[in-house]
């Protein structure tokens, strides 16, 4: 669980323009595969409820350990896509190819109807859940780093405090990152480096997207995925001290 960590901030807690965040409300991370250290940790953190944003087959692959105490649910963010993509097929040929690939996963988090209504849904049990939340994917990157940028949204988080903790991505899960690179073959380590972490390109796609069918996040998330200006309180009243 390399990547795991507090929305409320990396180092200390982001301050926004409705307040400090606060802190054990929300965490994010990769999948949820603790050491023993790892699991009495996320207990005594207090988790209650594991959100995992994954496919059937990822969860297949890599099952989530659940602390005690805590309760799971499934959110299939990707499903849409994963239905339109036959992924067994799909290979990319070079690094641009990849990098293309994930900015329209991201630009996917907006256009996708299917999606913005699984997303619709994760932030609205997020605000109707008691004690601290956790929620992940595979990587906590992708899917996760967009709910991430989402709750911080709505905290009142400017787009640089977005992307700061967007980017921490690639300094917590570095070592597993350049490890896997170092065993891949060097003419296919270019091709697949840029699906193994994030970059800002992907995220300034998916904010751009909201720019141009939304005009701004607050609209979004309004109409996009059809939360309510009271639930959208509740949750920025869980975020902030």
């Amino acid at each position: 669980m390399d990547n795991f960590r507090d929305v409320a901030g990396t180092v200390t807690a982001y301050s926004t323009c409705h307040g400090t965040l606060r802190s054990n409300a929300f965490y994010r991370s990769n999948a949820v595969i603790p050491s023993a250290a790892d699991m009495l940790l996320l207990e005594e953190l207090g988790i209650r409820a594991i959100f995992g944003l994954r496919a059937d087959q990822e969860i297949k692959a890599e099952p989530d350990m659940i602390p005690s105490g805590a309760t799971y649910r499934q959110f299939n963010v990707l499903r849409e896509r994963f239905e339109r993509t036959d992924l067994s097929t799909f290979s990319f040929e070079s690094g641009e190819q990849t990098a293309a690939f994930m900015a329209d996963v991201n630009r996917d988090f907006v256009q996708s109807a299917a999606i913005r209504e699984v997303l619709g849904e994760v932030l609205t049990t997020m605000a109707e859940t008691q004690g601290p939340v956790l929620f992940h994917c595979s990587a906590g990157k992708d899917r996760t780093g967009w709910v991430s940028a989402l709750l911080l949204s709505i905290a009142g988080a400017d787009e640089a405090t977005l992307m700061n903790d967007y980017l921490a991505t690639n300094t917590y899960t570095a070592q597993r990152i350049n490890a896997a690179l170092v065993a891949m073959p060097e003419e296919t380590r270019a091709i697949y480096a840029p699906v193994m972490g994030v970059d800002a390109h992907y995220l300034n796609a998916a904010l751009e997207q909201v720019a141009i069918v939304y005009g701004d996040m607050d609209n979004y998330l309004l109409n996009g995925l059809n939360l309510t200006r009271q639930l959208l309180g509740d949750l920025r009243s869980k975020l902030l001290m």
